[in-house]
């Protein structure tokens, strides 16, 4: 039965409180910091953050790239099932991840040190770096799959309230957790990723006592080659499209780092505190994704249908973009005093162009996602298209507007969100044209 707009409500809300926890962790993770006493080794970690913070992202698109596929594809595998059928694609995918992930997390960990020297990182500092970093290596490759994977079960097969609350035990946990590593033990940065460690490990731990998927233990090992074949059709073009923005990050972060270490910090913290909007793209699209799957097996005469509610998504989804980014905008001068000190972070964060800039970027991710999940749930011939004309725009448009925009007229952080801007606006608009050229109506 074709899902209600007050289901598709509740679960968007669900998604995005869900979201929230996330974006309360990176938000504390800066403010436990940016408030230490020591002032000096506040900053060099700030920074630090936002320098581990771009490889992390990189390292991380094996969990989120199988992680979307997973949801793409379960809806719809799950229609007429019991609930114990799940056990064998979510086991493939745990899977598929660590197929993936193994050889970068052990290139990473290793030859931590040479690869943050790359980054423009000082000799003088990988003695701080390295350790940090090596433990990020660990939290990435020890819980955060199990972490985002039983979350995502959850939310494929429509538990959306159990997988919200997951997230906000982690995000609390490791609130909590990383204020009494930092500010009662003095354990410093390394102190507070062990509690990151910590905290990513409670949705395992859930998975293990109370058994939301029935009898995924019982059941084996149940590898099945059909099923790693059929999320790698969905993970392959994920992986590319989700590294290109990544490492081109690495490029725009060891460019600023270069010119300087506060246009770092700026960015990473505008970044966090725009979050909270990101915190809608990515409900929007998990919401678009599991609905279009679970509707292909519906029976719809017509593709138009099967992605009805898409619609929907979008406005609810704008809507509460709007009223975001108006707050946010309209109480940057209140809190910015409270997270920095640094000029350089205040003038970033209180430039309205920036703020534009940055809302036309993920007003465009929102619209790019929920007409990216048609072909990722539904029309899969077309998925790679969708997904290289992300990574090329991303790719090829990112380095030549730092170099313009950042190198060449001196735009500082006005030129990195400029680039950004267009790229973004130019992703969306590419994918409505290349759907609309393979006559697919896109209906909103």
């Amino acid at each position: 039965m074709l899902k209600t707009k007050k289901e598709l409500r509740k679960m968007f809300f669900d998604n995005f409180l869900g979201t929230i926890a996330d974006n309360l962790v990176e938000a504390n993770w800066a403010l436990v910091m940016a408030w230490y006493p020591n002032v000096a080794y506040a900053q060099e970690s700030l920074t630090m953050f936002a320098v581990s913070d771009t490889l992390w992202v990189v390292l991380s698109c094996a969990y989120y790239a199988v992680r979307t596929a997973l949801v793409a594809n379960l809806p719809a595998y799950m229609v007429g099932k019991n609930a114990e059928k799940a056990s064998k694609p979510l086991k493939n995918a745990f899977y598929l991840v660590y197929l993936i992930l193994t050889p970068a997390a052990l290139i990473s960990f290793i030859f931590a040190g040479e690869i943050l020297g790359s980054l423009g990182v000082s000799k003088e500092l990988l003695s701080m770096y390295v350790p940090y970093w090596r433990i990020c290596v660990a939290t990435i490759f020890l819980v955060c799959p199990s972490q985002m994977l039983i979350t995502s079960y959850l939310k494929a097969t429509f538990r959306t309230r159990e997988a919200m609350i997951l997230d906000h035990a982690t995000t609390w946990f490791m609130a909590i957790g990383s204020f009494i590593a930092l500010w009662v033990f003095n354990w410093g940065a390394n102190g507070m990723m062990i509690a990151c460690f910590l905290a990513n490990a409670i949705p395992l731990i859930y998975f293990l006592i109370a058994k939301p998927c029935p009898n995924f233990f019982k059941n084996g090992f149940e590898f099945d080659q059909r099923w790693i074949k059929k999320l790698w059709l969905n993970t392959k073009w994920e992986i590319i499209r989700r590294l290109a923005p990544r490492i081109v990050a690495i490029f725009t972060t060891s460019s600023l780092l270069y010119l300087s270490p506060s246009f770092v910090s700026a960015r990473y913290w505008i970044y966090t505190i725009g979050a909270f909007l990101e915190g809608v793209v990515d409900a929007s699209a998990s919401l678009a994704n599991v609905d279009v799957s679970y509707n292909s097996k519906l029976g719809f005469k017509t593709q138009k249908e099967v992605y009805q509610n898409n619609k929907f998504i979008w406005r609810l989804a704008l809507k509460l973009f709007f009223i975001l980014i108006v707050s946010i905008g309209f109480s940057a001068p209140i809190w910015v005093n409270i997270i920095s000190n640094d000029s350089a972070v205040k003038n970033a964060i209180l430039n309205p162009m920036i703020l534009i800039l940055f809302a036309i970027e993920v007003g465009s991710k929102i619209r790019y996602y929920i007409l990216l999940s048609i072909t990722r749930s539904f029309l899969k011939k077309y998925n790679g298209i969708m997904q290289i004309i992300y990574a090329a725009a991303t790719s090829i448009l990112t380095p030549i507007g730092i170099l313009i925009f950042l190198k060449a007229l001196n735009l500082g952080l006005t030129g990195v969100f400029l680039t950004t801007a267009i790229v973004g606006f130019l992703q969306f608009f590419l994918s409505e044209i290349y759907l609309r050229k393979q006559k697919i109506k896109v209906g909103f």
